[in-house]
């Protein structure tokens, strides 16, 4: 069964390897597993950080503090 937690501790290290698309794929994965899971958007939101897409960065860090 797959779970969002192993799609995003994959997207983590593939973030450290920046291999950020794949990243990104893996914390879509993980939202379309659990839509109100707060880690993958954080995750997102940092991703695009790294990436230099600031405004996604925003809206994604934003939908992560409401989760919680």
């Amino acid at each position: 069964i797959p779970n969002p937690r192993g799609y995003i501790n994959s997207a983590v290290l593939k973030t450290k390897l920046r291999k950020y698309n794949e990243a990104l794929s893996d914390l879509k994965k993980a939202l379309e597993l659990d839509p109100k899971n707060s880690d993958a958007y954080f995750g997102m939101s940092v991703v695009y950080d790294l990436i230099g897409e600031k405004s996604k960065a925003e809206k994604y860090r934003r939908m992560a503090e409401e989760l919680k």
